[in-house]
């Protein structure tokens, strides 16, 4: 939740904003932290700027080894993708960043409704929330969408489809959700899109985003993952870049 920056709220907690982030977690092992401490924890993402999110101690490791004295392992993320962000700081409670939360849950459980902000992908617009930025959980390796579902497998690339198809090769493939479910799909995205970048292929192509409650979540993350866009056409990918305004 983005609320109002008090005066007990240090400005080094809240990038200069006059509001502040506050979540309350839901694991068990965090609670007990916080209990533990008696005291608002301050935090960064387990990730390094822009990079993929770690949804294990595993990945926080080969992110973060050397960096960090220690890591609490609460077990994988239940859910896969980051949290819901929502803006009470204004009249209208206003989602900043799409989660596993919906706007319509949100809603209600508040009682009024709740607006989601188009964020813009503009890499000069500041950010007003975590996970904002235009460019962001990315792969090193350059991620493309597809316009299309994709049914064409040059081996060169990693190729990452939402559920399987009957033509889906054994190799050079990852599938999010066996079953086409968009829960297993959020869950699986930043370990799939891990082992994409580790295997180096030029480039990694992503199947659309089938709708969902979820899809709006999982087609933000890609998105600010992604390079741009892909095509397939005369027996071959075609890359467009994505425009950076």
């Amino acid at each position: 939740m983005i609320l109002p920056r008090g005066s007990a709220t240090p400005r080094e907690v809240t990038a200069g904003l006059d509001t502040v982030a506050v979540r309350y977690p839901a694991h068990p092992a965090t609670r007990e932290l916080l209990t533990a401490l008696q005291e608002p924890l301050a935090g960064p993402s387990a990730n390094r700027f822009g990079r993929i999110s770690p949804t294990d101690a595993q990945a926080v490791l080969e992110e973060l080894e050397g960096k960090i004295p220690l890591i609490l392992d609460g077990g994988e993320c239940s859910t896969g993708i980051e949290s819901t962000v929502i803006s009470l700081a204004s009249t209208t409670p206003t989602i900043l960043r799409p989660g596993a939360i919906s706007a319509t849950e949100i809603s209600q459980a508040i009682g009024c409704n709740v607006v989601t902000l188009n964020c813009s992908l503009n890499e000069k617009t500041p950010a007003i929330s975590p996970g904002s930025l235009a460019s962001h959980y990315a792969p090193r390796t350059p991620l493309y969408i597809s316009n299309r579902p994709i049914e064409y497998f040059d081996p060169p690339y990693q190729y990452i489809l939402f559920t399987s198809k009957n033509s889906t090769p054994l190799t050079h493939v990852r599938i999010l959700a066996q079953e086409g479910k968009p829960e297993v799909a959020a869950q699986n995205l930043y370990r799939t899109l891990r082992e994409c970048d580790s295997l180096g292929a030029p480039a990694i192509l992503v199947d659309p985003i089938p709708d969902s409650p979820l899809a709006p979540a999982l087609r933000d993350r890609i998105t600010r993952a992604s390079s741009g866009t892909a095509e397939w056409r005369n027996g071959g990918w075609i890359f467009t870049a994505r425009k950076k305004n």
